[in-house]
């Protein structure tokens, strides 16, 4: 059996879902498109059922890939059950989705959640009743406490195809269906198939069903603001929510900078450093001075003609001691704590309201709230991030969004590295990709044409984090994060180090030397890590560290690697997003590099310092 559970976003859909089917989670994209959607697998009542969730709709017209998605697996599974989540404090607007799906004719259930927020807000909402009106069970759920969920199973694998005829069969019965809307034939009351009922509502007709049912099922009573409350509404609001939102970013940027020290510094780059190193140069075959030993251990430096070996791992350049050092022992204490802040601020309902916040200031570049969520997820992973772009509703929006990410937004392992490299001058380094952000994305917005639509958005009251669900979001990102980072990283070195010693580095740095040393102002040797830069970034920054330049250089030559070329995981996120727009993308990437390095080069030319 399948299970397709629809809702608006915000609702606990997701919540609902991972309640139902633990850990045992897959997520793919649905065919010919890159919407993904997760599915996992449960047992119930003896029975193995399959549970979809379905992106986020707001209603069966779809306004952009994410809602067209959820049409189109809707057609694809008539035959399928569906769970439709609404929102108890905000009944009106998901009954407009159930009434949708109920004339469509599918078998479903109403899972009324989040039931202890409507209580808490003296909202009663009477699901006998509502059941009897539209003809579907309906049961009040606590998703985060999985109150209501079983029944909610039961009733679902017992439960009939619905229809439009039942559907005003039984408003008629309760004298709902008056005027032009009920040609009084009475079949109802006969037990007959309604002679008045249409092929399907119209909208209009649809929202005074929803306003009539609310007002017979839907009691709202006197309700007095708790301090929760006050707290939601100032961090929406201009005037307050901007302090708070710099406060809670800071917040993000402290915790996620001192943990990843802290981790590094104290711990693991020590123990790298005093124990890994010395044992893979003195147990690998082969020893110093062979190519095999330089490839995948140390590469060394010679001086006075006598070969030197390295001191730390990040000088070794080795396969099995530079890169596992810098995924294991430098990038992944830094996207852990990254996980941890951004599963937090979920679950805890402050992103939309950070999206609210934001709105009015990124409608200047041609976006809207919503693109807060994809700028988060990048400086986590590029790769989420540009995917996350299918939320934005026109091609203009993601054009820009994708591009201006690509460029500007550096990723988790990026900045760790950045901190060990130049951890003075790290935050010098982001401001001025931010800068360009919010410049580039305000030009593309006055070149290129298109509208940008307001944002629709409910934003979910605060709640407290649940720590299972956390734990499983950060494990879930991690695991991912390994098995992508590890195999290019991994790679990348072994080309690079092939580079290297067949002199092929050497040539291209020759090549591209007027470049280099003219416009950017940068040593010629930075060729290489702009070779690795394709395959990991981060890889590429800490090549950077063992090239000889003053430390102006450094700082140019590492925002040349942040948005000279996405890496080979963004490349292909952005092609499969993109389509032809693509290589619209990567003209206004290579562009930008150009203007905004050479920029910054003029900048150190002013002040004397180059």
């Amino acid at each position: 059996m399948k299970v397709l559970l629809l809702g608006h976003p915000n609702v606990g859909k997701s919540v609902i879902f991972n309640r139902l089917t633990g850990a045992d989670v897959i997520s793919s994209n649905y065919p010919g498109t890159t919407v993904d959607y997760k599915k996992g697998l449960m047992r119930h009542k003896g029975q193995d059922i399959e549970v979809i969730d379905v992106p986020g709709t707001f209603s069966l017209e779809p306004r952009d890939k994410a809602e067209a998605v959820a049409l189109d697996m809707l057609r694809d599974h008539p035959q399928a059950r569906i769970i439709c989540v609404i929102d108890a404090t905000k009944l009106e607007r998901g009954l407009y989705l159930a009434l949708d799906l109920i004339e469509k004719g599918y078998a479903m259930v109403v899972a009324l959640n989040m039931w202890d927020v409507a209580h808490d807000k003296n909202i009663s909402v009477d699901p006998v009743k509502l059941g009897s009106l539209i003809g579907v069970p309906v049961i009040p759920t606590v998703a985060v406490s999985a109150e209501g969920l079983s029944t909610l199973m039961d009733r679902l694998l017992a439960v009939e195809p619905a229809g439009i005829a039942e559907l005003y069969k039984r408003l008629r019965l309760a004298g709902l269906m008056t005027g032009t809307t009920c040609n009084g034939c009475s079949g109802c009351i006969a037990g007959q198939t309604c002679a008045s009922a249409p092929s399907v509502l119209s909208s209009e007709e649809r929202w005074a069903l929803v306003e009539e049912i609310s007002r017979r099922t839907l009691t709202i009573g006197h309700y007095r603001h708790t301090l929760k409350d006050a707290i939601g509404d100032y961090t929406v609001k201009p005037l307050t929510g901007t302090p708070f939102a710099i406060a809670i970013l800071y917040a993000f940027w402290s915790i996620f900078s001192t943990f990843s020290g802290l981790m590094t510094d104290g711990f693991l780059g020590k123990a790298f450093d005093r124990y890994w190193l010395p044992w893979m140069q003195g147990w690998f075959p082969g020893g110093p001075g062979t190519w095999i030993y330089g490839v995948m251990v140390d590469l060394g430096h010679f001086k006075d003609g006598v070969w030197i070996a390295s001191e730390t791992c990040l000088e070794s350049f080795g396969v099995l001691t530079s890169g596992l050092y810098l995924e294991l022992g430098v990038v992944l204490p830094a996207v852990f704590a990254f996980y941890i802040m951004l599963a937090l601020l979920e679950d805890v309902g402050y992103l939309p309201r950070l999206a609210v916040l934001m709105d009015t200031f990124l409608h200047k570049i041609g976006l809207h709230g919503y693109a807060i969520v994809p700028t988060i997820l990048s400086l986590g992973c590029n790769v989420p991030g540009v995917e996350a772009t299918r939320i934005l509703e026109t091609k203009k929006q993601r054009f820009v969004m994708m591009t201006i990410l690509a460029i500007f937004i550096p990723c988790g392992a990026q900045i760790a590295i950045m901190q060990d490299v130049i951890p003075s001058y790290t935050g010098f380094v982001m401001a001025y990709l931010f800068l360009g952000y919010f410049v580039f994305g305000f030009l593309l917005n006055r070149i290129i044409p298109g509208t940008t639509p307001d944002i629709i958005m409910d934003v979910p009251v605060y709640q407290r984090p649940i720590l299972r669900d956390v734990r499983r979001k950060v494990a879930m990102r991690t695991k991912s994060f390994l098995k992508d980072a590890i195999p290019f990283v991994t790679l990348g070195i072994l080309i690079v180090n092939i580079l290297y010693s067949h002199g092929a580095i050497d040539a291209l740095a020759r090549a591209s030397a007027p470049i280099f040393e003219g416009w950017f102002g940068v040593p010629r040797q930075t060729a290489g890590p702009l070779v690795a830069a394709f395959l990991r970034k981060d890889l590429a920054i800490a090549q950077l560290s063992a090239i000889t330049m003053t430390k102006y250089q450094l700082i140019t030559a590492i925002v040349l690697v942040s948005i000279y070329f996405p890496c080979i995981g963004t490349f292909f996120m952005m092609l499969k997003e993109g389509g032809k727009a693509f290589f619209g993308s990567l003209a206004v990437l290579i562009s930008v590099a150009f203007i905004w390095v050479g920029l910054l080069h003029l900048v150190w030319v002013i002040l004397g310092v180059q």
